[in-house]
């Protein structure tokens, strides 16, 4: 797992590369490792690598291998979070679909007083997406859920933006 984080903090501070090649060999050396977490971080992190290098097809993949790892783990804020990332790049692709699917399926591994801003925050992007689908009515829904005081500043604005 040291190796994950150390590529983590390359990845966060621009070094792809670098952090690249500490994934392959954390992979080549872990290759016979079924520890969800591990796959979960492991698939994680290429996702947020290849998203930062534009690569959004291939950001996809890794997550949805992310996800895939994280699901039988029980552990509903990685789940909620893999669902939230794959999302989210789906909505970046323009595969409205997909976004809609995965936002919605992260919602019943939502825990009151946890996941509260999560929580909105995937209503908020299911409002827009419903709002990019033409279905104003079920993005109506959604916006009225959302907690305006649980938004950092981006997000309120898409709230703003979204309910007018």
């Amino acid at each position: 797992m040291r190796l994950l984080e150390l590529a983590n903090l390359q990845a966060v501070s621009g070094q792809y590369a670098e952090a690249w090649q500490l994934l392959l060999h954390a992979e080549h050396r872990f290759h016979r490792s079924r520890d969800p977490i591990f796959l979960f971080e492991l698939n994680s992190n290429k996702a947020l690598i290849r998203h930062a290098l534009n690569a959004l097809d291939d950001a996809a993949y890794y997550r949805k291998l992310a996800l895939d790892a994280v699901l039988p783990s029980g552990r509903p804020h990685d789940i909620i979070v893999a669902h939230g990332n794959l999302a989210r790049t789906y909505q970046l692709l323009g595969k409205f679909g997909l976004a809609v699917d995965y936002y919605e399926k992260s919602l019943p591994y939502m825990r009151p007083g946890t996941d509260d801003v999560q929580l909105a925050i995937h209503r908020l992007r299911l409002a827009e997406l419903y709002l990019a689908l033409q279905l104003p009515e079920q993005a109506h829904q959604y916006l009225q859920q959302v907690e305006l005081r649980l938004l950092g500043e981006g997000h309120q604005a898409l709230f703003q933006t979204l309910s007018k």
